[in-house]
């Protein structure tokens, strides 16, 4: 993603002294407050068990008026199945629903909170992304093994079922920090 991102701002020279990107471990990573203008993410505070923490440090980061964006996979608000369960598990993934995030975001501090169910967009993406592996499976055996075909194939096959059961959803949200 950061390949993308550098890409895409040295073909926008006008912008391109304006914007920073670092690679780090923005659970332990510091910065001066009121250093950001914005923080964007996608698809990673799955990953972090201590989420109200780490956005406790981006409201200190964010500028009067900065802006929160970010996607991230979610679980539905009914007792998820037992097969789900133990994917979130074996993931090591820490899920909130989305109003669980809109709740965190205001908790916090931030203003102007949006945070939308946007599973439709995450289906009709998996099914977008499982057609491409089945179209293109010729071309994937050429370069990887028929049982990384198998994994990938499963695992879209999977999110698609977990997402019709209303255990998996995925959560848009935006806030601003106040500008004080």
């Amino acid at each position: 993603m950061m390949k993308i991102a550098l890409e895409y701002l040295a073909e926008q020279p006008a912008i391109a002294s304006q914007i920073h990107f670092e690679i780090c471990d923005v659970t332990v990573a510091e910065f001066e407050a009121e250093s950001f203008d914005a923080v964007y993410s996608r698809d990673t505070f799955i990953h972090l068990e201590k989420k109200e923490a780490l956005f406790r440090q981006f409201f200190k980061w964010l500028k009067p008026g900065g802006r929160i964006l970010f996607t991230d996979y979610c679980r539905g608000n009914d007792e998820p199945s037992k097969e789900f369960k133990t994917y979130v598990t074996s993931r090591k993934y820490h899920l909130l629903t989305v109003s669980g995030y809109e709740k965190l975001l205001q908790r916090v501090g931030f203003v102007k909170v949006k945070a939308e169910d946007k599973t439709q967009d995450f289906r009709a993406s998996l099914q977008k992304e499982l057609k491409k592996l089945q179209d293109g499976k010729a071309e994937f055996l050429n370069e990887f093994c028929q049982q990384d075909y198998d994994d990938l194939n499963q695992g879209w096959n999977a999110k698609i079922r977990w997402v019709d059961n209303g255990d998996q959803k995925w959560g848009l949200c935006y806030a601003e920090k106040p500008m004080q």
